[in-house]
């Protein structure tokens, strides 16, 4: 399964197969399991390398001083993590990394110099790069989701782009109810008041984490 998956994650995109392996081992890679809901990493650690998450999911989060958290970015099988702190060693997290179910991780000591003198050293590199530009390119909307005025229009932003990203007005979100709520940055409560309205006017559609955007209707303020 690890060969398969390395072959289709973007840091090793361009790879051959001895390529990676080679990668792998010069790399000091390990692999760490984590239960659900425990941290791999915690938020003001130093992280001891690039993640690259084999099996579950992990949530990237930020927790305030009364404990309060927020969930960045979810990370399916494939993802990677911790790769902006491979290009500043020594810097601290200033996100926990948490398992949302149970799930495998593989650790690699990745950085500018890695992997020094090796064919794949430039190309792997590159694709650090793209990685981290794609990740710039989540933040970025979520910052557009955020900017909303108002919960409803957060969640109408979020659910307009999932169903645009799905390219189907029928959708599954990665998050629960709590999950949701903490990643738009609101009252889990109030999110579920604002699905019912929407449900209730006749915009969406819902059950559990699958949503469907009735093609008919339009909402007036948004």
């Amino acid at each position: 399964m690890e060969d398969s998956l390395l072959a289709r994650a973007p840091l090793f995109d361009g790879l051959t197969a001895q390529e990676q392996a080679e990668a792998v081992r010069r790399l000091g890679s390990r692999r760490v399991r984590c239960p659900r809901g425990t941290f791999l990493w915690r938020q003001g650690e130093v992280p001891a390398g690039v993640g690259l998450v084999l099996q579950g999911s992990f949530h990237l989060v930020r927790e305030d001083v009364w404990g309060r958290r927020r969930i960045l970015e979810t990370l399916s099988p494939g993802d990677c993590f911790g790769e902006a702190y491979a290009c500043l060693p020594g810097t601290p997290l200033e996100v926990g990394v948490f398992a949302a179910a149970e799930a495998e991780a593989l650790l690699l000591r990745l950085s500018p110099q890695a992997g020094a003198g090796a064919a794949w050293q430039a190309r792997l590199m590159q694709n650090l790069a793209r990685v981290l530009a794609a990740k710039n390119l989540t933040l970025t909307r979520k910052i557009q989701y955020l900017s909303q005025r108002s919960l409803r229009e957060k969640l109408l932003a979020y659910l307009s782009a999932q169903a645009m990203g799905a390219a189907s007005p029928e959708f599954d979100i990665p998050f629960g109810r709590q999950q949701l709520a903490d990643y738009l940055c609101c009252d889990r409560s109030a999110l579920c008041r604002q699905l019912s309205l929407l449900k209730k006017e006749g915009l969406i559609r819902f059950r559990k984490n699958r949503f469907q955007l009735l093609a008919d209707a339009r909402p007036e303020d948004f």
